[in-house]
């Protein structure tokens, strides 16, 4: 299998690339999302104080965990997986990464984890997970938070002791890079109801999952996929079903993305247990029985036929 990591800033800009100018607006939040009476469409009502709402054939909201959408359409809120996680890119000057570059690295501890993936020559996105209160995260974000210096301390004393190149990789990380958020999960089966009428969720709004597969965003990606055709599908000739399209599309992807939830939370489960003596077990196993010739096996799937 073959890893590639790439910047968030590029990856939009590649998709932003293929837009019109003005076909995405920036800055706001959707509040809201209702289906008109009747069905035939829906309405968002927009942030900012304004009152702006905005009328659509349909609606497809891909808010993120703490969705507006979800909550419009009466879902449960994702739940707390029990750990939380910071996260970080490192820059470094040519030649001065610790490890090679094309090395992807996790490091297990008790309760306290941490991996490291380049994403070129000098820049290394890292995390280092560790288990928490359901608020610690929530700390660094209300009222601007407690200041990224001290989130560098935490994170520093966590690996103090640790090698293999992660304290040099948070020590070379810019302040403003740097990220806390708790880590959570929902579990859906493909018959759950979702979305509603015109309106449907995709991305982590729709399956939300922990990250220890690496798989949230690549399955957002699969999720444009299988939208686009569905939608094609359904209004290729004139009184296309949008609805019975979005409905079927939240079947497909929960098919895919249940399985894929549950193993996550699996191995996060493991990979967090903080017990010395069930540490010990795991280490020995992974050092001496674990190969990762089929760890990816899940990536081998085909949007068009899924």
């Amino acid at each position: 299998h073959e890893f590639r990591g790439v910047f968030r800033e590029a990856l939009l800009g590649a998709l932003a690339s293929k837009l019109e100018p003005g076909d995405v607006r920036y800055g706001v939040d959707v509040v809201a999302a209702q289906q008109q009476q009747g069905g035939s469409g829906a309405t968002i009502e927009l942030g900012g104080g304004g009152g702006e709402a905005i009328t659509c054939r349909a609606v497809v909201g891909c808010d993120g965990v703490g969705s507006n959408v979800c909550k419009s359409l009466a879902l449960a809120r994702p739940g707390f997986a029990g750990y939380s996680a910071v996260r970080g890119v490192a820059k470094f000057k040519a030649g001065g990464m610790p490890f090679e570059s094309r090395v992807v690295r996790q490091i297990l501890g008790k309760g306290t984890r941490a991996g490291m993936y380049p994403l070129s020559s000098t820049h290394v996105y890292w995390f280092v997970c560790f288990n928490s209160e359901e608020g610690w995260a929530r700390e660094w974000r209300r009222d601007g938070g407690r200041g990224k210096e001290e989130l560098r301390g935490e994170v520093e004393a966590l690996v103090r002791t640790w090698g293999h190149g992660i304290r040099e990789v948070v020590a070379a990380t810019p302040s403003e890079g740097m990220v806390a958020g708790a880590i959570s999960d929902r579990w859906l089966a493909p018959a759950s109801l979702t979305g509603a009428g015109p309106i449907t969720i995709a991305g982590d709004a729709l399956h939300p999952m922990t990250p220890n597969l690496g798989q949230g965003g690549c399955c957002a990606l699969e999720d444009a996929i299988v939208l686009a055709d569905r939608l094609a599908a359904a209004i290729d000739g004139d009184g296309g079903d949008v609805s019975a399209a979005l409905r079927d599309f939240e079947r497909r992807r929960l098919e895919r993305c249940l399985p894929l939830t549950v193993r996550a939370w699996a191995m996060g489960f493991l990979l967090q247990i903080d017990n010395p003596l069930v540490c010990a077990v795991r280490d020995a196993v992974v050092q001496n029985l674990f190969s990762p010739k089929h760890f990816l096996d899940h990536t081998e799937y085909d949007c068009t036929t899924g």
